[in-house]
């Protein structure tokens, strides 16, 4: 990580904050995955009256 702010250019500013950030983005990612797959368990559950076959 050290070598991003070494670079100490515009480009390394916004990896540096990239790299920074990564895992923010990718709690993000990984919450919205989950509110989409838990609204489409629903919607099917609600379209066919019975429980989706995966869980």
């Amino acid at each position: 990580m050290s070598l991003w702010i070494v670079a100490g250019n515009q480009g390394g500013v916004v990896e540096l904050v990239v790299t920074h950030h990564w895992y923010k983005l990718t709690l993000v990612a990984a919450v919205i995955c989950i509110l989409l797959l838990t609204c489409f368990c629903l919607r099917v559950k609600d379209d066919d009256g019975e429980d989706p076959p995966f869980r």
